[in-house]
């Protein structure tokens, strides 16, 4: 069930002393294991408080080593918590169990304080967690019940209400006769107050959870959450209730049951025990005083501690003369009613008869009943089966549905999958293309505001220029010839680069309007990009909307495919339930033919006693061989020849004919009950048997024959 590493090692090591405590879980048994390391520590002398557990835990303590605790040094056994299914390793076996519902759901709180566990049991929920889990619990139960049946005295089954309703009396059961310590019932006392429930509460919350001796208690702050019986009831729906009973109660019944014997066999125990004290005291009283066999048992005693000695064992005298008294005198009211009931058969003997007659009618109508029940019960299965067939169909037909969804929702997922991989690819090539245009975009405005820049300084060289040959045009009219000549030269040069200016001015334009065009071009292929990326996404949110609404139906294909399912056991707990109770009908059937065969034999006997006791009271003999003849042809009648054989050899003592005289006289008797009851009767087939011969001849002469 929890199977790991530390465990098998353990259940390798197990010794004919040791005791394995096992339970289902959340069962009793912590608190099992709180209360037998209080009284077993008791038991070595320690003084004991609440908590306290040292009893090893086969998931957590290697066994090898548990020996080292210095409390343990006295222990002459060893007592292991499990909660496995149960192991063939195991010696000697307390088996601890509870209401199935009430486990199950304390199971199921106790696994929420695990956090890996928590959000998947929530979503579950507490019906569900339990009407799955019920299974386990039963096939864990039914594994010790098959234990029980094979090795009988070497497990005990022990309830959680049993031991809540009554503790003091459980321990001294479990402790004394199966565990075989010497245990008082002040130390079963003293370990219930110790380890009563509330207190446990309280040290779990508010103290050092480590001194009550549990590893779970560590990291686990509701080890002891409610602890009552039938608590079920408020936390789970009545459905569900219904559910686990139907599938569970009937091994717990069983379990209870098997409780119920063991309990009853150790007190018979303890009254042959008494009566053994009671014959051993009469039989001393036989052979002599009681006071001179203690004087002489304790002859190096003083006097005073023989006399108290001698009081002890006068009172347990006196007690068990008392009880020998009570039985004596029980026996003397049984021969009493003996007497009575032999009186009253003798008188009612006739009476009885025709009551046997009339019960014998009355069996036979009640036969006829059965079997015309037993046919309504298979018309009634046959419509069970019809009816769970077209449950099967309708759950295979919704299985077909949902795998068609979940291809579906596959297909759909793989394209959604493949949209968004596209999308990221789109978006990275948009952010690329973004970044690319966004650098070629600042290189070109750097490059415009370059040339505007070489533009501004052109125009004003291009004035300066202007302004100087204004000034030259004016210095020349002013000038001579030859400054003249000059300054024409000169304003020829500034005309040039006057000109040169202006090219480079109009090329900068150019590029200005290339630029623009450029960041144009660059701005709508971001607008196509950032259109592609608005459709995608309207693709993926449609893709999306598509799974939800396929997940919508799949679960709702789930939620029929569960109701069908919850159907279908209805159905199925049904024809169990006709099932058994067919067989029940069966076997009451077999039990009223057993019956009547039983009431007829003792008829044919009864009737055959009042017509030799009416006709011959004294012929005793007479009665007895009818009587054996008539029990050797019921037996010939069932097929056993050997009974046969043995009632007619047995009658030879009670007819003063011969033996020749009596087989003819037997054939007579044969002939004379088949012919009354009707049935064939066939001498040759019984003249020629084995054991027809052998009340022929003398055994010696079949043997030689043979």
């Amino acid at each position: 069930m929890f199977v790991n590493d530390i465990c098998e090692q353990n259940q390798n090591l197990l010794t004919e002393t040791d005791f394995i405590l096992s339970s289902y879980p959340r069962s009793g048994n912590t608190w099992m294991r709180l209360l037998f390391s209080d009284i077993i520590l008791q038991s070595q002398g320690f003084k004991t408080k609440s908590g306290g557990n040292f009893i090893p835990d086969i998931y957590k303590q290697k066994l090898d080593t548990w020996n080292r605790d210095p409390r343990t040094k006295k222990v002459p056994l060893r007592i292991i918590k499990s909660h496995e299914f149960y192991d063939t390793r195991y010696i000697n076996t307390i088996y601890l169990f509870r209401k199935p519902a009430d486990a199950l759901c304390s199971f199921y709180y106790y696994l929420l304080g695990y956090p890996d566990q928590r959000e998947e049991l929530q979503k579950q929920g507490i019906d569900d967690f339990c009407k799955v889990k019920v299974e386990q619990w039963r096939v864990h139960v039914e594994s010790y019940i098959e234990a029980k049946d094979k090795k009988h005295d070497k497990v005990l089954f022990i309830s959680y209400e049993s031991l809540k309703e009554q503790p003091e009396i459980i321990l001294k059961k479990t402790t004394r006769d199966f565990l075989g310590l010497n245990i008082t019932s002040s130390m079963c006392r003293i370990a219930i107050k110790n380890q009563n429930f509330e207190e446990l509460q309280r040290i779990q919350k508010f103290e050092d959870t480590s001194q009550l001796g549990f590893w779970e208690t560590g990291g686990y702050q509701d080890f002891f959450r409610k602890g009552k019986v039938n608590s079920s009831k408020d936390e789970l729906t009545q459905s569900t209730i219904d559910f686990i009973e139907a599938d569970a109660m009937a091994i717990y019944n069983l379990a209870i049951s098997i409780e119920k014997l063991d309990f009853q066999k150790e007190s018979n125990q303890g009254m042959a025990m008494i009566k053994e004290k009671i014959e051993d005291l009469v039989g001393l009283g036989k052979q002599g005083s009681l006071s001179l066999k203690l004087n002489g048992l304790l002859s190096n005693r003083n006097e005073g501690e023989i006399s108290q000695m001698q009081i002890y064992h006068q009172k347990e005298l006196d007690y068990y003369k008392l009880q020998l008294q009570q039985v004596q005198e029980q026996f003397q009211q049984l021969q009493v009613e003996n007497k009575q009931f032999k009186t009253e058969l003798e008188q009612q003997s006739q009476s009885q008869l025709d009551q046997t007659k009339e019960e014998l009618q009355q069996y036979k109508k009640e036969l006829q009943a059965s079997h015309e029940e037993a046919q309504q019960y298979q018309n009634q299965q046959q419509k069970t089966q019809q009816i769970l067939e077209d449950f099967t169909i309708q759950l295979q037909k919704a299985e077909t549905l949902f795998q068609k969804y979940k291809n579906q929702l596959d297909i759909t997922q793989t394209e959604l999958k493949q949209s968004q991989a596209q999308l990221q690819e789109t978006e990275s090539v948009l952010e690329q293309s973004q970044a690319q245009s966004q650098s070629q975009l600042h290189q070109t405005q750097g490059e415009l505001e370059q040339s505007q820049s070489q533009l501004h300084q052109t125009q004003g060289e291009l004035a300066q220029s202007q302004s100087q040959l204004h000034q030259t045009q004016g210095e020349l009219a002013q000038s001579p010839q030859g400054e003249l000549a000059q300054s024409q030269s000169q304003l020829h040069q500034t005309q040039g680069e006057l000109a040169q200016s202006q090219s480079q001015l109009h090329q900068t334009q150019g590029e200005l309007a290339q630029y623009s065009e450029h960041l144009g071009q660059t701005e709508k292929i971001i607008e196509q990009y950032q259109s592609q990326l608005e459709q995608i996404k309207a693709e993926l949110q449609q893709s999306q909307s598509l799974l939800y609404q396929k997940g919508w139906e799949l679960e709702c294909s789930r939620f029929q495919q569960h109701q069908t399912q919850d159907r279908l056991a209805k159905e199925k707990f049904k024809i169990d339930k006709v099932k058994a109770e067919f067989h029940q009908t069966q076997a009451e059937l077999e039990q009223l033919k057993a019956k009547l065969s039983l009431t007829q034999v003792e008829l044919v006997r009864t009737q055959f006693q009042q017509q030799y006791i009416t006709i011959e009271p004294q012929l005793e003999n007479a009665v007895q061989y009818k009587l054996l003849v008539w029990d050797a042809w019921y037996a010939y009648h069932n097929g056993d020849l050997k009974k046969m054989q043995q009632c007619l050899q047995e009658s030879l003592k009670f007819t003063p004919l011969s033996r020749t005289e009596s087989l003819l006289k037997w054939l007579e008797s044969f002939c004379q009950f088949s012919a009354e009851k009707g049935q064939p009767f066939d001498t040759y087939a019984l003249t020629n048997s084995q054991e027809w011969k052998r009340l022929i001849l003398p055994q010696r002469v079949i043997a030689s024959k043979g």
